[in-house]
């Protein structure tokens, strides 16, 4: 039986992480996937929301604690 070829699989695909940024003020929680701290942080200022100051950045590590 022949085997389908998908049309997307020899895209190259960067690997990300998930960064999570708090809203302490008003318990909003966002989530981007990003290639690194940086890449998270552009991202979140093209939201250009006002006082930055209240957001805190989480980041799911690859071997989470049990």
């Amino acid at each position: 039986m022949k085997t389908k070829k998908h049309k997307y699989e020899n895209l190259n695909e960067t690997e990300t992480h998930v960064y999570m940024f708090k809203n302490m003020r008003w318990n909003i929680t966002l989530y981007v996937d990003a290639k690194d701290g940086n890449h998270a942080c552009e991202l979140f200022d093209k939201l250009d929301f006002p006082k930055r100051t209240e957001w805190k950045i989480f980041v799911e590590l690859g071997s989470q604690p049990a």
